[in-house]
């Protein structure tokens, strides 16, 4: 379940007795307009018989600075700061007890490139593991390649006419190849500043925060046996009168995930 990797995140072991995480409810309003410009304020998910929830805090720009995700396993949230719009740092948060498990901060782009300094910290005796990955930006501000801390190119990043992520190739412990498709409405991120895409398997991520929104999603690679593979998803929408998606459906081998979307006007 690749679209929503950006909101679905890995959650802590909760137990009965500990107390249900407090959720900011943004209590989004209808909307009728289709001049409207809206960001997605909660995601409530179902796969399998589960329940997940993922609501999204802002501050005055119109830049993510909270996650707070929720099913039946436990709970976390992902903490986001800027500067000059610009992403700095990520922080991944069990709760119940609150733990930081891993961090991510960024510099500034120098000669069209960010270094990312990732740090791990080991779930047993909290021992940080640190490593580093540097992004490089196209002419159009478009990340185009990552690589790891010894120079090695672990991605390459194609974009279309219109913008849009349409290939990927990713190195993980196969060669993954990706191609994307879209619809012509407005994409579920597509008002949000800032967004947070540099984080290695990526691939969705960013897609999600094109102009518009993911229609399939194709995987290509080579399975143990040295056979060709490719794995689609594919993504449907109800729209709103402002054009964005309220409800999801994404299906892929696995079966089927369902969503609900629910949006905050802007200005």
């Amino acid at each position: 379940m690749l679209l929503l990797s950006f909101v679905l995140l890995s959650s802590c072991q909760k137990t009965l007795d500990e107390p249900d995480p407090v959720v900011p409810d943004p209590d989004p309003d209808p909307v009728t307009d289709s001049s409207k410009k809206l960001i997605p304020v909660r995601f409530t998910m179902e796969n399998n018989g589960e329940v997940y929830y993922d609501s999204l805090v802002y501050d005055a720009g119109n830049h993510l600075i909270e996650e707070w995700y929720l099913d039946a396993g436990g709970s976390s949230k992902t903490v986001y700061t800027y500067k000059n719009h610009q992403p700095v740092s990520l922080e991944s948060y069990s709760l119940y007890p609150e733990k930081l498990y891993e961090k991510s901060t960024y510099s500034d782009k120098v000669n069209n490139t960010v270094t990312e300094t990732y740090t791990y910290f080991d779930t047993g005796d909290g021992t940080p593991i640190t490593t580093t990955r540097k992004y490089l930006y196209n002419e159009k501000g478009q990340l185009y390649k990552g690589l790891l801390e010894d120079e090695t190119v672990f991605e390459e990043l194609g974009w279309d006419e219109k913008g849009r992520l349409n290939t990927m190739w990713y190195k993980e412990s196969a060669d993954l190849n990706f191609q994307f498709k879209y619809d012509d409405k407005k994409g579920i991120f597509s008002s949000v500043n800032a967004p947070f895409f540099f984080d290695g398997f990526l691939s969705t991520n960013i897609a999600n925060f094109n102009i518009n929104n993911l229609t399939e999603t194709a995987i290509t690679y080579k399975n143990s046996e040295g056979q060709t593979v490719t794995e689609k998803t594919t993504y449907s929408y109800a729209y709103n009168d402002a054009g964005y998606p309220v409800t999801l459906i994404e299906t892929d081998q696995f079966g089927v995930l369902s969503a609900q979307i629910e949006y905050r006007e802007i200005k």
